[in-house]
Protein backbone atom coordinates (compact mmCIF):
# COMPACT_ATOMS: atom_id res chain seq x y z
CA UNK A 1 0.00 0.00 0.00
CA UNK A 2 2.85 2.01 0.91
CA UNK A 3 4.19 1.03 -2.45
CA UNK A 4 1.29 1.80 -4.18
CA UNK A 5 1.40 5.31 -2.72
CA UNK A 6 4.29 5.95 -3.08
CA UNK A 7 4.06 5.02 -6.35
CA UNK A 8 0.87 6.69 -6.90
CA UNK A 9 2.55 9.72 -5.86
CA UNK A 10 5.55 9.16 -8.40
CA UNK A 11 3.13 9.47 -11.08
CA UNK A 12 1.08 12.45 -9.69
CA UNK A 13 4.74 14.47 -9.35
CA UNK A 14 5.61 13.09 -13.12
CA UNK A 15 2.14 14.21 -14.63
CA UNK A 16 3.00 17.75 -12.81
CA UNK A 17 6.24 17.66 -14.30
CA UNK A 18 4.88 17.35 -17.48
CA UNK A 19 2.09 19.84 -17.36
CA UNK A 20 4.79 21.80 -15.64
CA UNK A 21 7.13 20.88 -18.67
CA UNK A 22 4.03 21.94 -20.96
CA UNK A 23 3.31 25.33 -19.72
CA UNK A 24 6.99 26.27 -20.08
CA UNK A 25 6.86 25.28 -23.74
CA UNK A 26 3.86 26.74 -24.20
CA UNK A 27 4.90 29.59 -22.42
CA UNK A 28 8.23 29.79 -24.36
CA UNK A 29 5.81 29.52 -27.76
CA UNK A 30 3.55 32.19 -26.90
CA UNK A 31 6.97 34.32 -25.62
CA UNK A 32 7.98 33.85 -29.12
CA UNK A 33 5.13 34.18 -30.64
CA UNK A 34 4.87 37.39 -28.72
CA UNK A 35 8.23 38.47 -29.65
CA UNK A 36 7.51 37.32 -33.60
CA UNK A 37 4.21 39.52 -33.69
CA UNK A 38 6.18 42.12 -31.90
CA UNK A 39 8.96 41.86 -34.59
CA UNK A 40 6.77 41.85 -37.21
CA UNK A 41 4.80 44.60 -35.85
CA UNK A 42 7.59 46.79 -35.89
CA UNK A 43 8.72 45.67 -39.08
CA UNK A 44 5.33 46.55 -39.98
CA UNK A 45 5.95 49.63 -38.96
CA UNK A 46 8.67 50.88 -39.73
CA UNK A 47 7.84 49.71 -43.53
CA UNK A 48 4.95 51.97 -42.40
CA UNK A 49 6.60 54.90 -41.15
CA UNK A 50 8.97 54.64 -43.65
CA UNK A 51 6.32 54.42 -46.45
CA UNK A 52 4.11 56.97 -44.85
CA UNK A 53 7.56 59.58 -44.24
CA UNK A 54 7.77 58.68 -48.04
CA UNK A 55 4.61 59.13 -48.76
CA UNK A 56 4.30 62.54 -46.98
CA UNK A 57 7.73 63.40 -48.82
CA UNK A 58 5.79 62.66 -52.15
CA UNK A 59 2.82 65.04 -50.75
CA UNK A 60 4.99 67.71 -49.69
CA UNK A 61 6.62 67.91 -52.83
CA UNK A 62 3.75 68.02 -54.93
CA UNK A 63 1.91 70.13 -52.66
CA UNK A 64 5.07 72.31 -52.81
CA UNK A 65 4.81 72.02 -56.61
CA UNK A 66 1.64 72.48 -56.87
CA UNK A 67 2.26 75.69 -54.71
CA UNK A 68 4.67 76.64 -57.41
CA UNK A 69 2.43 76.47 -60.34
CA UNK A 70 -0.57 77.94 -58.61
CA UNK A 71 1.93 80.84 -57.51
CA UNK A 72 2.74 81.12 -61.85
CA UNK A 73 -0.92 80.95 -62.81
CA UNK A 74 -1.36 83.73 -59.71
CA UNK A 75 1.50 85.65 -61.23
CA UNK A 76 -0.02 84.97 -64.90
CA UNK A 77 -3.89 85.89 -63.96
CA UNK A 78 -2.16 89.14 -62.47
CA UNK A 79 -0.71 89.73 -65.28
CA UNK A 80 -3.36 89.03 -67.71
CA UNK A 81 -5.50 91.10 -65.33
CA UNK A 82 -3.34 93.66 -65.96
CA UNK A 83 -3.25 93.01 -69.44
CA UNK A 84 -6.72 92.99 -69.58
CA UNK A 85 -7.40 96.19 -67.89
CA UNK A 86 -4.79 97.97 -69.82
CA UNK A 87 -6.41 96.76 -72.98
CA UNK A 88 -9.96 98.23 -71.78
CA UNK A 89 -8.73 101.22 -71.42
CA UNK A 90 -6.96 101.25 -74.75
CA UNK A 91 -9.85 100.21 -75.75
CA UNK A 92 -12.17 102.98 -74.45
CA UNK A 93 -9.91 105.21 -75.85
CA UNK A 94 -9.95 103.65 -79.71
CA UNK A 95 -13.76 103.31 -79.13
CA UNK A 96 -13.57 107.38 -78.16
CA UNK A 97 -11.34 108.31 -80.77
CA UNK A 98 -13.49 105.92 -83.37
CA UNK A 99 -16.66 107.76 -82.50
CA UNK A 100 -14.82 110.99 -83.00
CA UNK A 101 -13.33 110.31 -85.80
CA UNK A 102 -16.92 108.48 -86.89
CA UNK A 103 -18.43 112.36 -86.28
CA UNK A 104 -15.77 113.84 -87.83
CA UNK A 105 -16.42 111.53 -90.85
CA UNK A 106 -19.81 112.68 -90.77
CA UNK A 107 -19.21 116.38 -90.69
CA UNK A 108 -16.62 115.52 -93.21
CA UNK A 109 -18.91 114.18 -95.64
CA UNK A 110 -21.67 116.21 -95.09
CA UNK A 111 -19.30 119.48 -95.71
CA UNK A 112 -18.38 117.50 -98.91
CA UNK A 113 -21.54 116.78 -99.88
CA UNK A 114 -22.30 120.61 -99.37
CA UNK A 115 -19.56 121.32 -101.56
CA UNK A 116 -20.12 118.97 -104.07
CA UNK A 117 -23.83 120.60 -104.14
CA UNK A 118 -22.15 124.28 -103.75
CA UNK A 119 -19.99 123.40 -106.61
CA UNK A 120 -22.81 122.03 -109.10
CA UNK A 121 -24.73 125.51 -108.14
CA UNK A 122 -21.17 127.33 -109.13
CA UNK A 123 -20.43 125.11 -112.02
CA UNK A 124 -24.79 125.79 -113.19
CA UNK A 125 -24.03 129.59 -112.26
CA UNK A 126 -20.72 129.38 -114.43
CA UNK A 127 -22.33 127.97 -117.44
CA UNK A 128 -25.26 130.63 -116.84
CA UNK A 129 -22.80 133.19 -116.86
CA UNK A 130 -20.78 131.91 -119.57
CA UNK A 131 -23.64 131.84 -121.80
CA UNK A 132 -24.77 135.49 -120.73
CA UNK A 133 -21.35 136.49 -121.48
CA UNK A 134 -22.01 135.16 -124.83
CA UNK A 135 -25.29 136.53 -125.41
CA UNK A 136 -23.81 139.60 -124.02
CA UNK A 137 -21.29 139.96 -126.47
CA UNK A 138 -23.48 138.92 -129.28
CA UNK A 139 -26.74 141.45 -128.41
CA UNK A 140 -24.61 144.24 -125.93
CA UNK A 141 -26.37 146.81 -128.50
CA UNK A 142 -29.91 145.80 -127.07
CA UNK A 143 -28.65 145.11 -123.42
CA UNK A 144 -27.16 148.88 -123.04
CA UNK A 145 -28.78 151.99 -124.41
CA UNK A 146 -26.82 155.45 -124.43
CA UNK A 147 -25.05 153.77 -120.96
CA UNK A 148 -27.97 152.38 -119.65
CA UNK A 149 -29.31 148.76 -118.73
CA UNK A 150 -32.40 147.59 -120.60
CA UNK A 151 -35.41 145.68 -119.46
CA UNK A 152 -34.13 142.78 -121.96
CA UNK A 153 -32.65 139.86 -119.79
CA UNK A 154 -30.75 137.05 -120.97
CA UNK A 155 -33.71 134.49 -120.69
CA UNK A 156 -35.61 136.83 -122.94
CA UNK A 157 -32.69 136.72 -125.54
CA UNK A 158 -32.54 133.22 -125.32
CA UNK A 159 -36.43 132.63 -126.17
CA UNK A 160 -36.22 136.17 -129.14
CA UNK A 161 -33.47 132.67 -130.55
CA UNK A 162 -35.83 130.27 -130.10
CA UNK A 163 -38.72 131.84 -131.40
CA UNK A 164 -37.26 132.79 -134.68
CA UNK A 165 -35.54 129.62 -135.46
CA UNK A 166 -39.15 128.34 -136.76
CA UNK A 167 -39.82 132.13 -137.93
CA UNK A 168 -39.97 133.75 -141.58
CA UNK A 169 -37.22 135.82 -141.08
CA UNK A 170 -34.66 134.22 -139.27
CA UNK A 171 -32.84 136.91 -137.62
CA UNK A 172 -32.85 138.17 -133.92
CA UNK A 173 -30.79 140.74 -134.71
CA UNK A 174 -33.93 142.76 -137.13
CA UNK A 175 -36.25 141.83 -134.15
CA UNK A 176 -33.95 143.06 -131.08
CA UNK A 177 -33.26 146.41 -133.30
CA UNK A 178 -36.83 146.90 -134.27
CA UNK A 179 -37.36 146.42 -130.36
CA UNK A 180 -34.76 148.90 -129.62
CA UNK A 181 -36.05 151.24 -132.30
CA UNK A 182 -39.99 150.99 -130.90
CA UNK A 183 -38.89 151.19 -127.45
CA UNK A 184 -35.59 151.30 -126.65
CA UNK A 185 -35.97 148.12 -124.62
CA UNK A 186 -38.37 149.22 -122.20
CA UNK A 187 -40.45 146.66 -121.35
CA UNK A 188 -42.98 148.71 -120.01
CA UNK A 189 -42.85 151.64 -122.17
CA UNK A 190 -46.50 152.95 -123.19
CA UNK A 191 -47.34 155.55 -125.64
CA UNK A 192 -49.02 158.48 -124.06
CA UNK A 193 -50.89 159.53 -127.30
CA UNK A 194 -52.00 156.00 -127.69
CA UNK A 195 -52.65 152.76 -126.54
CA UNK A 196 -48.92 151.24 -127.94
CA UNK A 197 -47.17 149.02 -125.32
CA UNK A 198 -44.41 147.26 -124.61
CA UNK A 199 -41.39 145.97 -126.37
CA UNK A 200 -42.94 146.32 -129.55
CA UNK A 201 -45.45 148.91 -128.76
CA UNK A 202 -48.22 146.88 -129.96
CA UNK A 203 -51.83 148.98 -129.86
CA UNK A 204 -54.52 147.41 -128.16
CA UNK A 205 -56.27 146.46 -131.50
CA UNK A 206 -53.56 144.87 -132.98
CA UNK A 207 -52.61 143.07 -129.67
CA UNK A 208 -56.04 141.63 -129.13
CA UNK A 209 -55.80 140.41 -132.89
CA UNK A 210 -52.36 138.83 -132.69
CA UNK A 211 -52.88 137.24 -128.91
CA UNK A 212 -56.54 136.27 -129.98
CA UNK A 213 -55.94 135.19 -133.99
CA UNK A 214 -52.40 134.24 -134.17
CA UNK A 215 -51.51 132.88 -130.96
CA UNK A 216 -54.66 131.30 -130.01
CA UNK A 217 -54.97 132.56 -126.92
CA UNK A 218 -57.82 133.48 -124.57
CA UNK A 219 -58.41 136.32 -121.52
CA UNK A 220 -56.42 139.16 -123.68
CA UNK A 221 -56.04 142.17 -121.90
CA UNK A 222 -54.44 145.69 -122.91
CA UNK A 223 -51.69 144.64 -120.48
CA UNK A 224 -50.82 141.30 -122.20
CA UNK A 225 -48.43 143.21 -123.99
CA UNK A 226 -46.61 144.92 -120.82
CA UNK A 227 -45.37 141.16 -120.31
CA UNK A 228 -41.69 140.77 -122.03
CA UNK A 229 -42.06 137.26 -122.99
CA UNK A 230 -45.60 137.73 -124.48
CA UNK A 231 -44.89 140.61 -126.48
CA UNK A 232 -41.79 138.93 -127.80
CA UNK A 233 -44.06 136.07 -128.81
CA UNK A 234 -46.34 138.37 -130.61
CA UNK A 235 -43.53 140.42 -132.25
CA UNK A 236 -42.43 137.41 -133.93
CA UNK A 237 -45.85 136.03 -134.95
CA UNK A 238 -47.01 138.84 -135.85
CA UNK A 239 -44.12 139.95 -138.82
CA UNK A 240 -44.39 136.64 -139.95
CA UNK A 241 -48.40 136.83 -139.66
CA UNK A 242 -46.86 140.15 -142.10
CA UNK A 243 -44.46 137.92 -143.88
CA UNK A 244 -46.97 136.75 -145.78
CA UNK A 245 -48.91 139.21 -146.50
CA UNK A 246 -46.65 140.99 -148.37
CA UNK A 247 -45.32 137.63 -149.51
CA UNK A 248 -41.59 138.47 -148.04
CA UNK A 249 -41.11 142.00 -148.87
CA UNK A 250 -39.52 143.32 -145.64
CA UNK A 251 -39.83 146.95 -146.22
CA UNK A 252 -43.87 146.45 -146.78
CA UNK A 253 -44.01 144.55 -143.33
CA UNK A 254 -42.10 147.23 -142.09
CA UNK A 255 -44.85 149.60 -143.42
CA UNK A 256 -47.32 147.74 -142.28
CA UNK A 257 -46.25 147.43 -138.86
CA UNK A 258 -45.49 151.41 -138.62
CA UNK A 259 -48.63 152.09 -139.91
CA UNK A 260 -47.05 155.28 -141.98
CA UNK A 261 -46.18 155.49 -145.77
CA UNK A 262 -42.70 156.62 -145.12
CA UNK A 263 -40.86 154.98 -142.96
CA UNK A 264 -37.47 156.01 -144.15
CA UNK A 265 -36.45 157.35 -140.59
CA UNK A 266 -37.97 154.16 -138.96
CA UNK A 267 -35.37 152.50 -141.22
CA UNK A 268 -32.88 154.32 -140.33
CA UNK A 269 -33.00 153.86 -136.99
CA UNK A 270 -33.43 150.13 -137.15
CA UNK A 271 -30.00 150.43 -139.11
CA UNK A 272 -28.36 152.20 -136.36
CA UNK A 273 -28.56 149.67 -134.25
CA UNK A 274 -27.99 146.91 -137.09
CA UNK A 275 -25.23 148.12 -137.79
CA UNK A 276 -23.30 146.92 -134.39
CA UNK A 277 -23.62 143.32 -135.83
CA UNK A 278 -22.50 144.37 -139.47
CA UNK A 279 -26.18 144.17 -140.72
CA UNK A 280 -28.92 146.08 -142.67
CA UNK A 281 -32.30 146.26 -143.50
CA UNK A 282 -31.41 146.11 -146.88
CA UNK A 283 -29.39 143.30 -146.24
CA UNK A 284 -32.05 141.56 -144.48
CA UNK A 285 -34.75 142.38 -146.97
CA UNK A 286 -32.17 140.49 -149.90
CA UNK A 287 -32.09 138.03 -147.97
CA UNK A 288 -35.52 137.45 -147.50
CA UNK A 289 -36.13 137.69 -151.38
CA UNK A 290 -33.76 135.18 -151.67
CA UNK A 291 -35.68 132.76 -149.56
CA UNK A 292 -39.01 133.87 -151.61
Amino acid sequence: MRLLGLKGQNNNEGNRRVKVETLRSQLLITRLFSVSITVLCLILGFGYMKNHNQLEDEKFATVMEYEEKLQSIQKDYNLLKTNYEYLANQYDSFNNTINELTAIAQTLDEENQSLVESNQNYLERLAEFETREELYNKYEYALVDSGERTDITYDQLQTLETLVEDSSINDEDLILSWIMTESGGNEKARNTSSTAKGYGQFLDSTSKFVYTELLNKSNWTSSVALDGNINLEMMVAYIDYLYEVNDGNLYEIIRDYRGKQDISGYVAKIDSYLENVGKSVEEIYLACLDNT
